[in-house]
């Protein structure tokens, strides 16, 4: 914990339903009976455990911290099911899984170190050259973004 801590970082964890025993001794100490009303607006109670101080972690604050993350997982999972259909993968078994899983990543991580959004443009640009991405991917410094790789000709 200290070394997030040391980079501004803390964690925010959600009790969830699921969690049946934590979640009534929070309602029993915390609950609002008034939050749900049957047959209007409603509102969510949500149970988060922080290692923020009282004064770090306001309402707004903490909504901030798990909108941001959803922001994040949202986008991933768009474009891990959009640009790679992972959703309809039929690999199931073994380490298959998480090999696929692991290349996905790589590519995608390639293609933002080219400082690029356009994922799937890349992607195919990519299977159609792969030379190209082996050469990239085997470029010394190729983190380093003051010299951009130059992957086609524009016209």
């Amino acid at each position: 914990m200290e070394m997030l801590h040391d980079v501004q970082a803390y964690s925010v964890l959600p009790v969830k339903q699921n969690e049946p025993t934590l979640w009534a001794d929070l309602q029993t100490y915390f609950a609002d009976p008034l939050a749900t009303c049957k047959g209007k607006t409603t509102q969510e109670v949500l149970y988060l455990i922080t290692d923020l101080t009282p004064q770090q972690a306001s309402p707004h604050r903490l909504l901030q911290i798990n909108r941001g993350h959803w922001h994040i997982e949202n986008g991933l999972h768009y474009v891990r099911d959009v640009d790679f259909s992972e959703e309809r993968s039929r690999l199931r078994s073994g380490n298959a899984p998480q090999v696929m899983a692991a290349l996905r990543n790589l590519v995608i991580t390639l293609i933002h170190r080219l400082g690029s959004a356009q994922i799937e443009a890349l992607r195919r640009y990519f299977a159609y050259h792969p030379e190209q991405a082996l050469t990239f991917l085997f470029q010394k410094g190729a983190s380093n973004n003051s010299q951009p790789l130059t992957l086609y000709e524009e016209t």
